[in-house]
């Protein structure tokens, strides 16, 4: 006869199972992101490469769990936070075109872009991320104008463009943004007029 086991001892089997369970309920794919989420990272990931001495994508396999990638942070299931790079110092950086598919994370609130190659236009699909509240694309060669619908997002409150190619003037659009406290647009071509912003502060820093 065997002896009986204990209240404690059956306790830690059951929580046993239950991990073992679990895990094997969490398949390494994508199947706990939103499948709009995952096209858009695979569209993003085709349109920019690492430069040399980069491996910032080597981490970006698409048999696994987006979440898990590298300047990845998803809440539920969705990316809430892109960081394109690693900021380390000395590193290279990317190179390639910002996709438009950028515009399809829908509960994107941070994006950054660390300094590298970069080129051509920012995208003005990035206006569709109603919930965007950071954007950070400096030290890059973007080009063409700064998107005026950029000025359609409610929440956010830091742009930092600066150290790119960019040309034009400034929207007057963004001067409206309610919840902008963060304007960085040093270092490109831009001319015209600056827009009236109400709580601007010039500083030749």
């Amino acid at each position: 006869m065997q002896p009986s086991r204990g209240g404690g001892e059956i306790m830690a089997s059951t929580l046993l199972l239950i991990a073992i369970f679990l895990l094997l309920q969490s398949p390494a794919t994508n199947a706990t992101l939103d499948p709009t989420d995952f096209l858009a990272l695979q569209s993003i990931r085709k349109s920019l490469s690492d430069l040399p001495g980069s491996d910032f994508f080597s981490h970006w396999d698409f048999t696994g769990d987006p979440c898990s990638f590298p300047g990845i942070f998803c809440s539920g299931n969705h990316v809430v936070s892109l960081a394109l790079g690693d900021p380390r110092a000395g590193n290279p950086g990317l190179t390639g075109r910002l996709d438009p598919a950028l515009g399809s994370l829908s509960a994107l609130s941070e994006l950054t872009l660390v300094p590298g190659r970069v080129f051509g236009r920012i995208p003005d699909s990035i206006s569709l991320c109603s919930s965007l509240r950071f954007l950070a694309l400096s030290g890059n060669y973007l080009s063409g104008p700064i998107p005026s619908s950029l000025g359609s997002l409610p929440r956010l409150h830091t742009i930092d463009l600066s150290f790119n190619i960019l040309s034009g003037e400034i929207p007057p659009s963004i001067s409206a943004l309610p919840a902008l406290s963060n304007l960085v647009l040093c270092h490109n071509h831009l001319s015209g007029k600056i827009p009236p912003f109400p709580w601007i502060l010039l500083s030749s820093a």
